[in-house]
């Protein structure tokens, strides 16, 4: 499966709730989901700076040179949205993770729910999958 693939199933299984408050709202509980975040990786050197809560991501290759990113928030929000980039980008070559943008943030209306603050804080959790999936590529 390619990672566009991948996207527009996220975007169609959330898409069967019709209510954008609903959806978003599983979205958050979703969060509560993630893959527990390595407490050695709550360093400055995995923090996204630019977002209103503390948020880290990381990421490596796993033994079939695909990426892996995982992602910790102080705030449930913050943390459910980060893990579904986190999520929807694992399990791909780096540089098809590195090329695919984000599209179910507008397609599901995200973008519509956050604030511009927070929408910024998520573009740049994604800005840093993306330049982790350029480095762990090189």
């Amino acid at each position: 499966m390619k990672l566009s693939e991948k996207q527009q199933e996220l975007i169609d299984d959330y898409l069967i709730i019709e209510d954008p408050a609903e959806r978003m709202a599983a979205i958050i509980a979703g969060g509560r989901k993630a893959l527990p975040y390595p407490e050695e990786a709550r360093i400055e050197e995995f923090r996204v700076h630019g977002c209103s809560s503390r948020v880290w991501v990381t990421g490596w290759l796993d033994e079939k040179g695909l990426c892996e990113f995982r992602t910790d928030s102080d705030s449930p929000a913050v943390k459910a949205l980060a893990d579904m980039l986190c999520r929807l980008y694992s399990g791909f070559p780096p540089t098809e993770v590195a090329l695919e943008d984000p599209r179910f943030i507008h397609e599901l209306g995200i973008d519509r729910h956050l604030t511009p603050t927070r929408l910024r804080g998520l573009g740049n959790v994604h800005g840093r999958v993306r330049q982790l999936a350029l480095s762990l590529g090189a």
